[in-house]
């Protein structure tokens, strides 16, 4: 809703007497101020309106006495001024009221209107002293119309002269304003009004509606100072005085998402200037050469010592993505240092930026991944992908993801945020590599691999079942896994079951060291052959396998030989007939009712066990035939070309169809 504020009636209309009708103004000038509310506080209008114009003699309703327009008024900063052009007939004695119509809305209520056009009237008399008796009134006079020095009254402040009768008196002047209007004002020198920063400023009417209150607000001509304002109101900015530098902070360009070009311009002043700038994602509040990161570091871009603006750029980087940044522009001379307005830019969105950290925790089936990713301004979301087998650069397709599916929300800050992901069922002693990855809704991004071992641990043990089970001889068979160590395996058997496997049980086969298994994280196999066993007998065995860090077992299994012929029984006896260079070899062999032939082994070096590979056997092929009787038989054979002063180890050997026995291993020494 629009509100007029009406001010003033000014100048006069023509009055009836032709004598000096055209020396009266044919108008009467209107100053108003006009707002409009629109919903909320009233705001000065600007612009150009279509006004009506009209005067009534009743407050509301009746018929205008006079009206002009519409007419278009030029409004600004709320106030116009318009002269309208009334005939005389629009004032008389009575009460008079103006309404205003702008843009087709009528503006309520209507104003009375001021004794100024009733005053004026009396100018058509020629002479105040000859006007008759009563045919000037109070109503018709304004303030000032008759005055003392004309009529030699004095009167109070206030008062004004009025006729009654036939005489001058002093009387309270009518009211000429109302409480809420203002007219403009200008107390300063002419011609400077409206130049540089001199402005009009507003005279209130007084509370009882008699006048105006002194000028209020007006800007006159003041001494010049270096703000790069005409202060003195004479069309010149900043001449006489030596000004410091004058320093604008223009908007960033080219910013993305690491990176931006800061800007500003710089009036030198007729000094040597340089210019750089300062930036943070903190809000200085006002510039200042202390705050965050100065650009450049040291000095800065030479501006010359003109009098121009002249505009300066610094292009900065490693910047954080998707953060906001606060900069101003600062120029130096030997004036002084100046400072820009602070303004904020803010980088673009990146995808995150990721960094593989070392593995922690780790154990022999465990371990910590460990990672950090930057989200870069955006929601972001980190795992893992871990493999025994190096993948050269990072992606999301190798070995196995930690977790299987979702990951660690990182948030969407702009600083480097840690996260880790513990994974197990681990091989141990076994080489991972592993990389940390993180994605938002700009990418995603991968970190170096690195690589982590884990904690060799005791072999892994199983006892396979036996193979090659005959009535006296059988393959033990296993496997284990090294686990990083480097690993030995046997077996131990028995007739008896030892409940649990140990490594005192029975008997070890080998009977010292065993199978090399190397140090690998896969399961190896093994075996081992076993003989002389006897016929229709269930035997007990386990596999073990040891490293450097500990032995372990695996389980107790069984086998029974076939039933059958039963190998011989094998004695070793003395050696007899020793000379220097010969010696006689003796033993005995129970046939157990199967033929059966014997020989013999000899060596210099002790077999440990007899066995039919070691050193030379006598006979070379064949042997003594044994019979296939049930008792033991004694048998022997001479060998030669021995070294004098050796010690020789030999052993008695038989076999038959169930098997081949060996007799214990004993030596003799050559005189």
């Amino acid at each position: 809703m629009r509100r007029l504020t009406f001010v003033a009636l000014l100048s006069s209309l023509a009055l009836a007497s032709p004598a000096v009708a055209q020396s009266i103004p044919q108008s009467v000038k209107i100053q108003g101020y006009l707002s409009d509310r629109a919903g909320g506080p009233p705001v000065p209008a600007n612009g150009t309106y279509s006004m009506l114009f009209e005067i009534f003699d009743v407050v509301a309703g009746g018929a205008p006495l006079a009206s002009a327009g519409p007419v278009p008024v030029v409004v600004t900063g709320g106030v116009y001024e318009v002269a309208i052009p009334v005939g005389a007939s629009a004032f008389g004695d009575s009460s008079r009221y103006l309404q205003i119509t702008v843009n087709g809305e009528v503006l309520s209520p209507r104003l009375p209107i001021d004794s100024t056009p009733f005053a004026l009237r009396s100018e058509s008399a020629v002479k105040a002293d000859t006007v008759a008796p009563g045919a000037v009134t109070t109503p018709g006079l304004a303030e000032g119309a008759v005055t003392a020095s004309k009529i030699g009254v004095p009167c109070a402040e206030g008062q004004i002269l009025v006729r009654a009768g036939e005489a001058w008196t002093c009387a309270t002047p009518p009211q000429v304003c109302f409480d809420g209007s203002f007219v403009s004002c200008y107390p300063g020198p002419a011609g400077t009004l409206d130049v540089g920063v001199c402005r009009a400023g507003v005279s209130t009417c007084k509370p009882d509606g008699t006048g105006f209150n002194p000028c209020a607000g007006a800007v006159t001509p003041g001494t010049e100072i270096c703000d790069a304002l005409d202060n003195d109101c004479d069309g010149q900015v900043n001449e006489d005085v030596v000004c410091g530098t004058i320093v604008t902070t223009s908007a960033a360009t080219l910013v993305t998402s690491s990176s931006a070009t800061l800007n500003g311009s710089a009036n030198p002043n007729l000094n040597t200037t340089t210019g750089w700038f300062r930036y943070s994602t903190t809000n200085p509040g006002t510039c200042n050469d202390t705050f965050g990161t100065r650009a450049p570091s040291t000095g800065g871009t030479a501006l010359g010592s003109g009098s121009g603006a002249v505009p300066y750029a610094r292009a900065i980087s490693g910047l954080a993505a998707g953060t906001t940044y606060y900069f101003c522009a600062i120029a130096a001379n030997s004036e002084g240092t100046s400072f820009g307005a602070v303004l904020s830019f803010t980088t673009s969105a990146a995808p995150p930026t990721v960094t593989t950290s070392a593995p922690t925790s780790v154990t022999s089936n465990s371990a910590m991944l460990n990672g950090s990713a930057n989200p870069n301004g955006t929601a972001t979301t980190g795992w893992f992908r871990y493999s025994t087998t190096n993948p050269g650069t990072c992606d999301d397709v190798f070995g196995t993801r930690a977790p299987s599916s979702g990951g660690t929300a990182l948030g969407s800050g702009s600083s480097t945020l840690a996260y880790g992901q513990p994974i197990n069922a681990l091989l141990s002693g076994a080489t991972y590599y592993v990389c940390a990855i993180a994605s938002n809704a700009q990418g995603t991004s991968f970190g170096s691999v690195v690589a982590f071992t884990t904690v060799p641990s005791p072999p892994t043990v199983t006892t396979s079942p036996a193979t090659n089970v005959t009535s006296s001889s059988a393959t033990l068979n296993g496997s284990a896994v090294p686990n990083g160590g480097a690993t030995t395996a046997w077996f131990r058997y028995s007739t008896t079951n030892p409940g649990t496997c140990n490594d005192t049980f029975g008997t070890r086969s080998p009977s010292t060291g065993g199978t090399g298994l190397g140090s690998g994280s896969t399961d190896v196999a093994f075996l081992t052959h076993i003989f002389g066993l006897f016929s229709s007998t269930t035997y007990y065995f386990c596999a073990i396998a040891s490293n450097a860090q500990g032995t372990s077992f695996g389980p107790v299994l069984s086998f029974t030989t076939a039933p059958g012929q039963p190998p011989p029984t094998v004695t070793t006896s003395a050696a007899t007939s020793v000379t220097s260079s010969s010696a006689t070899l003796n033993g005995s062999a129970n046939p157990n009712g199967d033929a059966t032939t014997a020989w013999f082994r000899y060596a210099t070096f002790n077999p440990g066990t007899c066995n039919d590979v070691f050193g030379i056997r006598a006979p070379a092929s064949g042997g003594t035939a044994m019979g296939s009787g049930g008792s033991p038989l004694a048998y022997s054979r001479a060998i030669s070309s021995l070294a004098t002063g050796t010690t020789y180890y030999f052993c008695a050997i038989a076999g038959n169809s169930g098997g081949t026995s060996f007799g214990a291993v004993l030596s003799f020494t050559t005189p």
